[in-house]
């Protein structure tokens, strides 16, 4: 009975262990690089946005819907990029 239960513990081990591997490339190839965040930075997207950032300096700026949406969702994309590559912007 011991050698059963020992021969099922090693095949779970060896399938557990085979399981952690594939996640683990799997998360590795799911990484943001620098060349990701650049192209962010450098896109027509992310220009716009800062452009309007920074001619929003004062409290009477008022932003329409699509400046507000624009920045809304550079900020936002921003803010997880930092998070995933643990980089401050």
């Amino acid at each position: 009975m011991s050698r059963r239960v020992s021969g099922w513990s090693a095949a779970f081990r060896k399938q557990n262990a085979k399981h952690v591997h594939e996640k683990m490339n799997n998360d590795l190839n799911k990484l943001l690089t620098a060349e990701d965040v650049k192209k962010f930075k450098d896109s027509d997207f992310g220009k716009d946005a800062v452009k309007i950032l920074g001619s929003a300096t004062d409290e009477t700026t008022h932003l329409g819907r699509v400046e507000y949406v624009t920045v809304r969702d550079y900020l936002t994309a921003s803010i997880c990029l930092a998070m995933q590559t643990d980089q401050a912007y």
